[in-house]
C-alpha cells in the first residue's frame, strides 16, 4: 500500500485510482484459478488411474493388441490434438490459446508413458536395456515440455529422467529392488541435483524458457538435499558430519536466490533441510563431547530451535508479502 501512497504523491497516479487501490485491498478478491488447476490435474490423474484398473480387470476379455491399439490411440489423438490447438514455439513464455489443449497433453504425456511401459513388460520392446525404456520416454517429454511450454510435463520429464539414471546404475532400481542408500546411487543423484540446478541457471542465463527456473530448482533442491542426509546414515564414520554441512552451505546459497527470486516456497524448503541437517551436527556433536546421553541438552534443542525458527519463518513471510 506504501508504494501506491508514494506513486499517488509523486503525481503518478490520480486519487481515483489510489481509492479503488485502497478498496480491492479492503475487499480482496479471492482467486480460484489455482484451485481450479489442480481439480483439473487431479482429474486428468484419475481418469488415466481409472483406465488403467479398467484394462487390468478386464485383460483376459480385451486381449493385449486390442489393448495397445487404444492406448496407441489416445496417445496419438491427444498429441495430434495439441500440435493442431497450440501456438508456434517460443523461446519465452508462451501464453496457451487452447486450455483444453494444456490438459490432453498432459493425458496424452500419460498415455504414453503407459504405451512405452506395456510395450516393454509384455513383449520386452527393449530386451533388458532397461535404461532405453526410461530415457526414450524422457527425451519425448523434455521435447514436449519445451515446445508447448508445460511446466507439468516438465516435471514429469525430471522424473523420467531421474528414474533412467537409477536403472543405469542399478536395474534394481526399476523394480524397486533396492535403496538409495547404495554408493552408486547417492552420488548419482548427487550429479542429477546438480545438473538440474545448473539447468534452472542456465535457462534463465540464455532466456530459454526462463520460467521453468523454479522446476528446476525445485527437483534440485529436493534430490540433492536428501541425496546428501541420506549419505549421513550410509556412511557412518569420523567424517559423516560432512553431509550434512554440505547440505547447510548448499541450502544457503539457494536460500540467497529465493530472497533474491521473493520465492517463499523455495526459502522455506531451503530452511527446512537446514534445519534437519544443523539437529544432526547438533546430535553428532553432543556425542563427541560425550554427552549425548543429557536429556536436557536434546529438551533444550528440541523446543527453542522450533520456535526461533517458526519465528524467522513468520517474519520472513510477512517481509516478502510487504515488497
Amino acid at each position: 500500500m506504501k508504494k501506491y501512497q508514494k506513486l499517488y504523491a509523486a503525481g503518478l497516479i490520480s486519487a481515483e485510482t489510489l481509492n479503488r487501490v485502497v478498496q480491492l485491498r479492503a475487499k480482496p478478491v479471492f482467486s480460484l484459478h489455482r484451485e481450479i488447476r489442480m481439480m483439473l490435474y487431479a482429474g486428468i490423474l484419475m481418469l488415466s488411474t481409472g483406465l488403467g484398473i479398467l484394462i487390468y480387470q478386464n485383460l483376459d476379455s480385451i486381449g493385449h493388441q486390442v489393448i495397445l491399439a487404444l492406448i496407441t490411440a489416445i496417445t496419438t489423438g491427444c498429441f495430434w490434438y495439441t500440435f493442431k490447438n497450440q501456438p508456434p514455439y517460443q523461446p519465452g513464455k508462451s501464453n496457451s490459446t487452447s486450455v483444453a489443449a494444456d490438459y490432453i497433453l498432459l493425458f496424452g504425456c500419460l498415455s504414453l508413458l503407459s504405451l512405452m511401459a506395456y510395450l516393454q513388460f509384455q513383449y520386452e520392446l527393449f530386451g533388458t536395456r532397461y535404461g532405453l525404456a526410461t530415457f526414450i520416454p524422457a527425451v519425448i517429454l523434455f521435447f514436449m515440455a519445451y515446445r508447448f511450454d508445460h511446466q507439468g510435463v516438465l516435471g514429469m520429464a525430471i522424473t523420467n529422467l531421474a528414474i533412467w539414471m537409477g536403472v543405469s546404475v542399478s536395474p534394481k532400481v526399476l523394480f524397486g529392488m533396492t535403496r538409495i542408500n547404495e554408493s552408486p546411487l547417492i552420488w548419482t543423484y548427487v550429479s542429477l541435483a546438480l545438473l538440474l540446478i545448473a539447468a534452472a541457471y542456465l535457462s534463465e542465463w540464455t532466456r530459454l524458457k526462463p520460467h521453468f527456473k523454479f522446476i528446476y530448482l525445485h527437483f534440485g533442491s529436493h534430490i540433492l538435499h536428501l541425496s546428501l542426509l541420506t549419505a549421513w546414515f550410509a556412511y557412518p564414520g569420523s567424517y559423516h558430519w560432512i553431509y550434512p554441512l554440505l547440505t547447510i552451505f548448499s541450502a544457503a546459497l539457494l536460500y540467497k536466490n529465493g530472497r533474491r527470486e521473493h520465492s517463499f516456497y523455495l526459502l522455506l524448503v531451503q530452511l527446512f533441510y537446514a534445519y534437519i541437517a544443523a539437529s544432526l551436527l547438533y546430535t553428532d556433536w553432543l556425542k563427541w563431547i560425550n554427552l549425548g546421553s543429557d536429556p536436557y541438552l536434546f529438551v533444550l534443542w528440541y523446543i527453542i530451535s522450533p520456535v526461533l525458527l517458526a519465528r524467522h519463518i513468520y517474519h520472513l513471510h510477512k517481509k516478502l508479502k510487504q515488497q
